[in-house]
């Protein structure tokens, strides 16, 4: 099956793993200690999708548990290598997986105009977050204000706009009506803003709440 925008995924992941620290590779190979290789099958009522991942046995089934499951088997179905690590003896602030070696959170998100902004902050504050993968139903467009007038612009746009208060790390939104991932650097998108504003650009986007 060919994902569009798959690809560019697989491609960020590599380029972010070639950057890992001998640090925190060895954070990673311990994170997936325990693990276990299991098989799971999930339909939404209109995708079925069915894949091998590993997980840790002590995962909570909770409510989030089963939604970082359905993430899990939609990144694992595409052959995405998903490990759902242990859990923190709180249940707080780790982050829920590694996929392709890189420490990740997952977030299914609605449909505000700050719905992806402020999940992707939540997520990347948790310790040795280096991404996160949204889960959005559908793709729409966002309300942003240029030069102070509010517009509507594409999703992409609303993400070049994450520029002030956000850690640098890879974000990924998986579409779920168009069966689509778009994948943003962070980093590169505020370094080209940061470049811009030196530069004098003449707009500056802010997503509306």
């Amino acid at each position: 099956m060919s994902v569009t925008g798959l690809s560019k995924f697989v491609e960020l992941l590599r380029k972010y793993r070639e950057k890992l620290s001998d640090t925190e590779k060895a954070w990673i190979e311990s994170a997936k200690t325990g693990c276990k290789k299991v098989t799971y099958t999930t339909n939404n009522g209109h995708h079925t999708y069915i894949a091998e991942f590993y997980e840790h046995p002590n995962r909570i089934h909770n409510d989030a548990y089963k939604k970082e499951k359905y993430m899990a088997t939609i990144l694992a179905s595409f052959g995405l290598t998903v490990y759902l690590i242990k859990e923190t003896s709180n249940g707080g602030s780790k982050i829920d997986a590694l996929v392709n070696d890189i420490p990740m959170d997952f977030k299914m998100v609605g449909q505000g105009n700050s719905a992806i902004k402020q999940n992707y902050q939540k997520g990347m504050d948790k310790q040795h977050c280096m991404g996160i993968v949204v889960h959005l139903e559908t793709e729409r467009t966002y309300t942003v204000k240029i030069k102070g007038i509010l517009r509507e612009v594409p999703l992409e746009k609303a993400v070049e706009s994450y520029t002030k208060s956000h850690t640098n790390g890879l974000l990924a939104i998986w579409i779920e009506d168009s069966q689509s991932f778009k994948t943003f650097d962070m980093q590169k998108i505020r370094a080209a803003h940061n470049n811009a504003t030196h530069g004098n650009a003449s707009a500056e986007y802010s997503p509306q709440h």
